[in-house]
C-alpha cells in the first residue's frame, strides 16, 4: 500500500528464453549416428534415471545438463566442467572452445585461446573454467560459440561478441579483426535468440527480425552474393522469425507457422543436390508431418523436430530422412554435432494396456511409453475426470521382449476403484522420485459392468470358426454397456460356468467389424448397439458352458450365458426319401444322426438341389459343391423345384424348433418361399432326396 500511486515500468521476456535454467525431467536420451544409413538410435542407458534440463551439441562433441545443474557426458566428457557442478544451465562448443553459462546468469571459458574467444581479455589457452569477467553485472541468458567467437545474449536483449572477428563475424566494423573482451553490438537491440556457424553468425529479435553478419561466401548470411558483412544485416522478404541455427557454411530459420528459411551451402535442390543458395528458400515437412518447432544445426548437418515429436536429418546433399525408430516416442528436444544427433524424449505415457478397467477395480494396467526406468518404483496419478477425484498408485518397473527382439521397459500398475465416482474417464500421469508428474497425461476409460442378454447363435461346433453375436445392456443410466476396446475378449467357461476356463476369442464393437457381413435370418439377433461378434474357437470335445465377456481382458462380467461345443453331426438316414412341394407347404422329412442331437432354436437345414448327371464326365460334387458355396451361395435365388438351378446351388433354409427334437425333423419348404442362407457349420455329409410336384 505504500508504493500505491507510484509510476512503475515492466520488462517482459517474449516467450522463453534460450539457456534460462528449467527443471529437469526424466525421459530417455537417444543417440543417432548420421552417417548410418538406416538412422538407428542406441538409448544413452547410461544417462538413465536421470533428469534432463539441456542438450548441448556442436562441432563434433555432444553432452547433457541434467536437472541438478551438472555437465553429463554423452559422447565426450568435459571434466573442467566439474567445477561449476551444480550451477551450469548451459553449455556451448566451438572449434576448439567450450563457454558454459551458470543458472544465475555468469560465463565461463576453457580451451583454446588464441583469438581471443575465451573473453577473459587474453589470448592464451585456459586448462580450467576462467570467468569472463566484463559480464559480471550482466544477466545472461544464452550463449553461442562458433569455429573461434564466441556471442552471449543478455535477459535485455543485448548481444556481446568476443573472439576473431577477420570475417566480420564479431558484427563490429570493419576494424575489428579480434576482440579478447566482450564487446556490444550496438547496432542490436531487443533479441531474443542468437546463434554462430564456422564464421558468421545471426540474431533473432523479439519482433521476428533476422540478422546476419560475418563470413557470405557460400549465401550464408541469405544478403545475396557478398563476401562477408562486419556488421548486422536484416535478412528481408522473411514472415516472423522465431528461431535460428547455424552449420559451418549454412544457416537455418524457423517462422511462427512452423516452416524453416534455409540458405548457404547445405540447401536441398529439387534433384538431391548440394549447391550454394544467397538467398533464404522456404521449407516444409510433408502435410502428414505437421509442422516445425525446433531446429539444431552443425558442420553440413540441419535437424529438425516436429509439433508431433518426430525427428528428421538433413546432410548434405541428402534428401530429407526421418529418424523411424523414433516414431514411437515423444521428442522434445534435439542437438547435433555434426557426426550425431542428440534426441530427448521426456517421460511420457504412450498406451495403456489394457485401456479400460470397470469400476471396482483390480485390472492389470501395463503402460508403454518413453523415460520409464528398467527397474525400481513410480507413483501413478489416477484423476477422475467428471468428479476430480484422484488416486495415487505405486507402479513397479519392468521390462519385456518385442517381435523383433529388443527390449520394452513398462511400467505395470493395478487399477484403483472408482465405484463411488462412476462410469467416465481417468487421467493417469507418472511421477518418478520427488519430480513433477509428467504434463501430458493418459485417458483410461471406467466402465460398470455389462449385463449380457443374449448370444446368437447358442452353439458352435468343437472346430470353431463360428461367428457370434453378442448382446449387453448398460446397468448404468448414460453408460455404454459394450464399447470399442482393443483388449475385450469373450471367455467361455467349462462345467456349465462353474469350473475352469475353457476357451477365450477377441470381441470387436459391431460398428469396427471389417470381416464379410454374413446375410441372416430375420430371427431377432441381428447386432445393435449394444452388441458386439466374437468368433468360437476350436476346443477339444463337446460341452455344455457358459460364456461371458471382459471388455479389459481381465475382468469378466458376472452375467453369463449357456452355450454349447457340439461334434457336427454325420447323417446316415432320411425318410422318406422323397418330398412333395407345392405352394400351400411342404413335406416332413425326419433325419437319423450317428451322433446326439440337441433341441435348439438356432438349427438350420439346408436343402441343395442336384440335377441329373449329365452324359458327359463332370466334375467331382465337392469340387462343384465348394464352387456352389463360394461367392453366389448366399443368394438363394431358384425355386423348390430346382429349375434352372446350377449345381451345389442352395435352394433353401429351413429353421427347426426345439420341439422339433423328437427325433430329428425338418419340414421341406414349400417351393414359393425364399431363403438368405448364412454361413454356418454344416455336417460334412449330405442325404439325397427328390422334390416333385
Amino acid at each position: 500500500r505504500e508504493l500505491t500511486g507510484e509510476t512503475w515500468t515492466f520488462r517482459f521476456a517474449m516467450g522463453p528464453m534460450p539457456g534460462r535454467a528449467i527443471a529437469g525431467r526424466h525421459g530417455d536420451l537417444y543417440l543417432v549416428s548420421v552417417g548410418d544409413a538406416k538412422l538407428a538410435p542406441r538409448l544413452v542407458r547410461e544417462l538413465t534415471g536421470e533428469t534432463i534440463a539441456a542438450v548441448a551439441a556442436g562441432n563434433g562433441r555432444t553432452l547433457a545438463v541434467s536437472g541438478g545443474g551438472t555437465a553429463l557426458a554423452v559422447t565426450h566428457g568435459a571434466p573442467q566442467l566439474d567445477s561449476l557442478d551444480g550451477e551450469i544451465a548451459q553449455v556451448a562448443f566451438g572449434g576448439s572452445h567450450t563457454a558454459a553459462l551458470t543458472r544465475d546468469g555468469r560465463v565461463f571459458g576453457v580451451g583454446d585461446g588464441a583469438d581471443g574467444q575465451l573473453g577473459n581479455g587474453g589470448r592464451k589457452p585456459a586448462e580450467s573454467m576462467t570467468p569472463v569477467r566484463a559480464l559480471a553485472h550482466r544477466e545472461v541468458v544464452q550463449v553461442a560459440c562458433a569455429a573461434s567467437h564466441t556471442l552471449a545474449l543478455t535477459q535485455q536483449g543485448d548481444v556481446y561478441c568476443w573472439g576473431r572477428g577477420f570475417e566480420g563475424q564479431l558484427g563490429l566494423g570493419e576494424d575489428r579483426l579480434v576482440a579478447p573482451a566482450p564487446r556490444c553490438i550496438s547496432s542490436l537491440r531487443g533479441v531474443r535468440q542468437v546463434a554462430a556457424g564456422g564464421a558468421h553468425s545471426v540474431a533473432v529479435t523479439a519482433e521476428g527480425g533476422a540478422y546476419t553478419w560475418g563470413s557470405g561466401l557460400c549465401g550464408q548470411l541469405g544478403v545475396g552474393r557478398c563476401t562477408r558483412r562486419a556488421k548486422p544485416t536484416r535478412v528481408e522478404g522473411l514472415p516472423a522469425i522465431v528461431a535460428s541455427a547455424c552449420g559451418t557454411n549454412h544457416t537455418v530459420l524457423l517462422d511462427g507457422a512452423g516452416a524453416i528459411h534455409s540458405c548457404g551451402m547445405t540447401l536441398v535442390s529439387a534433384l538431391g543436390e548440394q549447391a550454394k543458395c544467397f538467398a533464404p528458400e522456404r521449407f516444409t515437412l510433408p502435410p502428414q508431418e505437421g509442422r516445425i518447432a525446433e531446429i539444431a544445426a552443425s558442420g553440413d548437418v540441419t535437424v529438425l523436430r516436429s509439433e508431433a515429436g518426430r525427428v528428421f536429418v538433413w546432410e548434405g546433399s541428402d534428401r530429407l530422412r526421418r529418424v523411424d525408430a523414433l516414431a514411437s516416442v515423444t521428442v522434445e528436444l534435439v542437438g547435433t554435432s555434426g557426426n550425431c544427433v542428440l534426441a530427448f524424449a521426456p517421460l511420457r505415457i504412450a498406451s495403456a494396456s489394457p485401456p479400460c478397467a470397470p469400476l471396482a477395480g483390480g485390472t492389470g494396467l501395463v503402460l508403454r511409453g518413453s523415460g520409464f526406468c528398467s527397474s525400481g518404483e513410480a507413483l501413478v496419478r489416477f484423476v477422475h475426470e467428471p468428479t476430480g477425484s484422484t488416486r495415487l498408485v505405486t507402479g513397479a518397473f519392468s521390462e519385456g521382449m518385442v517381435s523383433d527382439g529388443s527390449v520394452e521397459r513398462l511400467l505395470c500398475v493395478e487399477a484403483p476403484s472408482f465405484d463411488a465416482e462412476g462410469p467416465g474417464e481417468v487421467i493417469v500421469a507418472v511421477a518418478i522420485a520427488d519430480a513433477d508428474f509428467t504434463p501430458h497425461c493418459f485417458r483410461v476409460r471406467y466402465y460398470e459392468e455389462p449385463a449380457l442378454i443374449d448370444i446368437f447363435p447358442r452353439a458352435a461346433p468343437i472346430g470353431g470358426g463360428t461367428e457370434l453375436v453378442v448382446r449387453a445392456m448398460a446397468t448404468v443410466a448414460g453408460d455404454a454397456a459394450l464399447f470399442e476396446s482393443r483388449a475385450a475378449c469373450g471367455s467361455w467357461f467349462g462345467e456349465e460356468g462353474k469350473g475352469h476356463l475353457l476357451a477365450s476369442a477377441p470381441a470387436e464393437l459391431h460398428s469396427s467389424f471389417n470381416g464379410p457381413r454374413p446375410r441372416r435370418l430375420n430371427l431377432g439377433h441381428q447386432a445393435g448397439p449394444g452388441a458386439v461378434r466374437v468368433v468360437s474357437p476350436a476346443v477339444g470335445s463337446a460341452a455344455m458352458c457358459a460364456f461371458s465377456i471382459a471388455m479389459d481382458g481381465q475382468t469378466f462380467a458376472k452375467s453369463r450365458l449357456p452355450f454349447r461345443f457340439y461334434e457336427a453331426p454325420r447323417f446316415t438316414a432320411l425318410a422318406p426319401s422323397c418330398a412333395w412341394v407345392s405352394a400351400e407347404g411342404g413335406a416332413t422329412v425326419v433325419i437319423t444322426s450317428l451322433s446326439d442331437l440337441f433341441a435348439s432354436d438356432d438349427v438350420l437345414v439346408r436343402l441343395k438341389h442336384k440335377p441329373p448327371e449329365p452324359p458327359e464326365p463332370e466334375p467331382e460334387p465337392e469340387a462343384a459343391a465348394g464352387e456352389g458355396e463360394g461367392e453366389g451361395e448366399g443368394e438363394g435365388e431358384g425355386s423348390g423345384s430346382g429349375e434352372g438351378e446350377g449345381e451345389g446351388e442352395w435352394c433353401g433354409l429351413r429353421q427347426l424348433a426345439a420341439s422339433d427334437f423328437d427325433a430329428a425333423m425338418a419340414v421341406v419348404p414349400p417351393s414359393g418361399d425364399r431363403f438368405a442362407p448364412r454361413p454356418s457349420s454344416f455336417g460334412d455329409n449330405d442325404l439325397s432326396s427328390d422334390l416333385y410336384d
